[in-house]
């Protein structure tokens, strides 16, 4: 597997592409995803949720790409598979990610799977829990294509907290 960035000992942190690496446990970021959700009823959340993994996503991987600029499509792709897989996210392929958009499909993901834990299944939610993977899916082909952030948006078809029994991811150029 690839290495990410360097450890730096001084500041006790992990640094890719000029931002300190910093995973949470799967139940604070449930949490904290749950207590954002709770406000919907007075602002949208959903683009809080999905545009701020979007923008570190995109960012890290044009830096990521800046200093690889002999790289591939297919060798960037290879990247955020990996990457997505160091940071204990799950696994993703994602062949069918183009410039024009696409599609990814997962048998495990991390706030879904976290999430059903936690709270179980709840058939009546509406797309699903992965806004923190549609986000990152977007920042990250928007990175890998050199397309401009904010050009994609994304729509959670099935998850594991619906009781699917995996997980589809469409991407799209937004309005």
């Amino acid at each position: 597997m690839r290495t990410f960035g360097s450890y730096h000992k001084d500041r006790n942190a992990y640094i890719f592409a000029g931002e300190p690496l910093t995973i949470h446990t799967d139940f604070y970021n449930c949490f904290l995803q749950k207590a954002v959700e709770d406000i919907s009823q007075y602002i949208d959340v959903r683009p809080i949720l999905i545009n701020s993994a979007q923008e570190i996503a995109y960012t890290q991987f044009t830096i990521l790409f800046k200093g690889e600029r002999n790289w591939g499509i297919e060798k960037r792709k290879k990247a955020v598979e990996d990457y997505y897989s160091f940071c204990g996210y799950g696994k993703i392929n994602v062949p069918n990610l183009q410039a024009k958009g696409g599609f990814i499909e997962l048998k495990s993901e991390h706030y879904s799977m976290a999430w059903k834990r936690i709270y179980g299944e709840n058939s009546g939610r509406g797309e699903g829990v992965c806004y923190f993977t549609m986000g990152f899916l977007c920042g990250a082909t928007e990175a890998i294509h050199g397309i401009a952030l904010g050009t994609f948006d994304a729509k959670q078809i099935r998850c594991l907290t619906k009781g699917d029994d995996s997980i589809r991811i469409n991407i799209f150029r937004g309005l």
